[in-house]
């Protein structure tokens, strides 16, 4: 599969594993949140990291779905 990681700032960074594909994206491209970054299939798996360290996604549940804390 396609893995995408994408770098928020301060460290924290979000992994996109064994997508069945992926949009055509370039290393260093800036994307906004709602971009589709690839499709996800039966064995694909998420991971959010802040300097390196895993976060349950549950920590990052907010009003507008997951967000990362200040």
């Amino acid at each position: 599969g396609v893995t995408v990681i994408i770098k928020h700032g301060d460290g924290k960074k979000s992994t996109y594993s064994n997508l069945e594909d992926s949009v055509e994206l370039e290393k260093g491209q800036i994307i906004n949140q709602g971009d589709l970054v690839g499709r996800v299939g039966a064995t694909a798996v998420f991971e959010i990291a802040d300097n390196g360290c895993g976060i349950p996604p549950e920590r990052l549940r907010g009003p507008y779905g997951l967000q990362f804390p200040a």
